[in-house]
C-alpha cells in the first residue's frame, strides 16, 4: 500500500506555484483564514480537499471557475470587491455592492457609457437623530435606515471618485432634503445599489 502525502503539502505547492491564499480560499469555498490556518500547520485540511489540492499542486494547473458576468457590450465586468452587476429586462443594469470603491468604479464605468442613474440605495447603519424619541422623550439608539439618495450629474462625478468625502456630502445632502434638519449622524454606508439608465 502507498503512502498517501499530506494535505498540507499539495497546499504549500499551490502557493509555491504563485496562487495566494485568497485565491486558493475561493477556488475551496472556504474563507481565506481558514486557508491560513491550514498553511501555518494550525489546522489540517479535511479530506474531502484531496482532489482539489492535488489538482492545484500540479504546475500549470487551472481549475475551471465559473465565467464572470459580462456587460451589454460583451466586454467583461469590473467584479473588484463584491459588485453583482445583474442585466434588467429593459437593457438597463442593476449593481450592487457593499463595498463604496467598487460601487465608485462601475459607476464611473456607467458615466464613461452615459447611463450614469440619478438615484442611488444605501443602507445606513447606526442612524442616530434628534427626531426619533423614546416615550420619555429621550433619543432613540442607533438605528438602521434604507434611503434613496438622488444625485445630480456633478455629484455623480464626485461620487464616482469613490472618495469617503463625496459620499458623505450627498447622503447628508439627501438626508437633509427629507427633513431630518435636525442633528443625524450615521457609522457607516453599505448595500450600495443603482439602476443604469437604458
Amino acid at each position: 500500500m502507498t503512502k498517501r502525502k499530506p494535505l498540507g503539502e499539495f497546499l504549500s505547492r499551490a502557493m509555491a506555484a504563485g496562487r495566494s491564499q485568497a485565491d486558493i480560499a475561493r477556488e475551496l469555498g472556504v474563507s481565506r483564514s481558514t486557508v491560513h490556518l491550514w498553511a501555518t500547520g494550525k489546522r489540517q485540511p479535511p479530506e474531502r480537499f484531496r482532489t482539489s489540492l492535488r489538482a492545484m499542486a500540479q504546475p500549470g494547473w487551472k481549475v475551471p471557475t465559473a465565467p464572470k458576468r459580462t456587460t451589454r457590450s460583451g466586454k467583461p465586468a469590473k467584479t473588484a470587491g463584491s459588485v453583482t452587476v445583474t442585466p434588467l429586462p429593459s437593457g438597463s443594469e442593476h449593481v450592487f455592492t457593499h463595498s463604496r470603491t467598487a460601487f465608485a468604479r462601475e459607476l464611473d464605468r456607467l458615466l464613461a457609457e452615459g447611463r450614469a442613474p440619478s438615484v442611488f440605495t444605501v443602507l445606513l447603519h447606526g442612524f442616530r437623530s434628534d427626531l426619533y424619541r423614546d416615550r420619555n422623550d429621550a433619543p432613540r439608539g442607533p438605528r438602521t435606515r434604507r434611503l434613496q439618495v438622488h444625485m445630480s450629474p456633478e455629484e455623480a462625478r464626485a461620487l464616482a471618485s469613490g472618495q469617503k468625502g463625496a459620499w458623505n456630502s450627498a447622503i447628508t445632502r439627501s438626508i437633509q432634503a427629507r427633513n431630518y434638519e435636525g442633528g443625524f449622524t450615521f457609522d457607516r454606508a453599505t448595500s450600495l445599489s443603482m439602476d443604469s439608465t437604458p
